[in-house]
């Protein structure tokens, strides 16, 4: 389950924002760029404003999500934090 494996990678230091969140920008990421969810892994992420900034990967690449504290996405876009 991607949740499951989402939940695996953010009991680290890396991760300021909630599991939510996480699973909301990984989500996110798989719908818009058509990429496979268990491919998408949390980099990591910060606290910004209101909400988190959360990074996650597919491959070489890598995707931001803007995210609110009740996981929704407010923006996507290409790229590290």
């Amino acid at each position: 389950r991607h949740a499951d494996m989402v939940e695996d990678h953010i009991d680290d230091d890396r991760h300021a924002a909630p599991c939510v969140a996480m699973q909301a920008c990984a989500g996110e990421v798989s719908d818009s760029a058509n990429i496979n969810p268990r491919d998408i892994t949390p980099v990591t992420s910060r606290s910004k404003g209101d909400g988190y900034l959360v990074e996650v990967a597919s491959g070489y690449r890598h995707y931001t999500c803007t995210v609110d504290e009740d996981g929704d996405i407010r923006g996507m876009r290409n790229g590290s934090i």
